[in-house]
């Protein structure tokens, strides 16, 4: 929300939570009025009507929302997706790491694999090891300077 904050120029009271389950309660509570989460975990709610999507953080909207708009639309470059990731031991022998790599691979390009995860919300795709390390770096940045600028502490 942060981010969203500051590319937007809004002054919006921003509430932290210490995760999305609590949020979305509160979301579908109306204790809140909007909330920023994984389309994964507001999909089901969007499809029976107890919420109302207002836009996606992807830089293309949603396939399966594609009448919802992308903050990109409005804020070009506008992106903040919720990944998963696998991670093992620092000293995992490249031998293992590759087989793990290449059976994720192949998991992810089984239908069924595939069907069940749209069918969450989710988009899936594969990144090796160094395009994850890379992007945890990238996201480590961002948020540093988001919660630097906003004066965010973690009281």
């Amino acid at each position: 929300m942060e981010l969203f904050k500051r590319t937007a120029a809004v002054d919006v009271c921003h509430i932290p939570y210490k995760g999305a389950a609590p949020a979305l309660n509160d979301l579908l509570g109306g204790q809140v009025d909007a909330m920023i989460g994984g389309v994964s975990g507001m999909v089901q709610h969007i499809r029976n009507g107890r919420l109302r999507a207002l836009a996606v953080t992807t830089i293309e909207r949603h396939a399966d929302l594609g009448d919802v708009p992308a903050i990109a639309e409005t804020y070009p470059g506008f992106e903040l997706v919720t990944w998963i990731g696998v991670a093992g031991p620092a000293k995992l022998p490249t031998a293992i790491a590759d087989l793990l790599a290449d059976h994720i691979q192949r998991a992810l390009r089984d239908t069924q694999v595939e069907n069940r995860l749209k069918h969450a919300g989710m988009s899936p795709s594969f990144l090796g090891p160094a395009a994850i390390s890379a992007r945890v770096k990238e996201e480590t940045l961002l948020y540093q300077t988001i919660i630097r600028s906003s004066g965010l502490t973690a009281d």
